[in-house]
């Protein structure tokens, strides 16, 4: 979806801002360090259902990228801006604020696209680009979607950066609810080993190469040297399972990213009985449905 194809917004009205994209070494300590981290930058890419809903999106509309400015807010290790380039853009901005853009810059240059794609270490909020874009890509989204507040600076790229007729991908997002159950023996923990999570990178690798025409090998030192730091007497974590939910998700937020303000997206209100009826209504695992056990 473009700008210019929705009702005309607030143009331009200054939004209430949290953050403006000073680091500071609290912020880097709890959040951004370990985004410079190709363990934590291996278990996003390693969601082959996100990654290959923006590989489908961008490789996929590739008459949409042909010729154009693109942004990639906080890019990562690259893969979108490789993506982007892939597709045809004739020049790619890949913004990252941690230390892994030098990865990124890697990447780049090990798929041959570093004619395209120029990295960028910073926050969008501190650096500047040469040009207005015409498509931001981002992976923005956090825990239960709006979690790590990078919506911030998503809202601020796109009203300072992209021009009045440009895309977003994605262009809208929604967050929703679903009771679950989970009892302590669940939570016990069966994290992999060291030489275990090498053999998966390896594999991954090998995968990407396949899938994505991407070479990603320029970040296995790295990759494996954060892993022995990590998995030689390091805490894992664990994931509930679709068996765990006890019904269907309930919608009880929608952000149509083109026209969104930073107020609309600071919070979410939802009547608390209404909201308990629709997760619990007979049909969606409350009682005298079948969706599965109550807690």
């Amino acid at each position: 979806m473009r700008r210019g194809e929705s009702a005309e917004r607030t143009a331009r009205q200054p939004q209430r801002r949290r953050w403006r994209g000073t680091v500071t070494a609290e912020e880097y300590d709890n959040y951004f360090c370990s985004y410079g981290e190709l363990l934590h930058q291996k278990d996003m890419l390693d969601d082959k259902a996100r990654m290959d809903a923006y590989f489908s999106a961008i490789r996929g509309n590739a008459a949409n990228f042909e010729g154009k400015v693109v942004l990639d807010l906080g890019c990562g290790t690259g893969v979108l801006a490789l993506f982007a380039a892939q597709a045809g853009a004739r020049k790619v901005y890949a913004v990252e604020a941690t230390s892994v853009a030098k990865h990124a810059e890697a990447m780049a240059l090990s798929n041959g696209l570093s004619g395209v794609v120029t990295v960028i270490e910073g926050t969008i909020e501190e650096v500047g680009l040469p040009e207005q874009v015409d498509i931001i890509v981002s992976e923005w989204m956090g825990h239960f979607l709006l979690r790590e507040s990078m919506i911030d600076s998503l809202l601020f790229a796109r009203d300072k950066f992209l021009k009045s007729d440009g895309a977003m991908y994605p262009s809208s997002a929604r967050m929703f609810l679903a009771p679950a159950s989970y009892t302590d023996d669940e939570l016990e923990m069966k994290g992999p080993t060291f030489e275990q999570k090498v053999e998966d990178w390896n594999e991954f690798v090998a995968e990407w190469m396949d899938a994505h025409g991407l070479d990603l090998s320029s970040l296995t030192h790295t990759y494996t040297e954060e892993a022995r730091k990590a998995y030689l007497g390091g805490s894992q974590g664990v994931e509930i399972e679709v068996s765990d939910l006890l019904g269907p998700p309930v919608c009880v937020k929608e952000i149509d990213l083109l026209t969104a303000t930073l107020e609309e997206c600071s919070h979410v209100r939802h009547d608390d009985e209404a909201l308990a009826m629709k997760l619990f209504a007979p049909g969606n695992g409350g009682e005298g449905g079948s969706g599965g056990r109550l807690p």
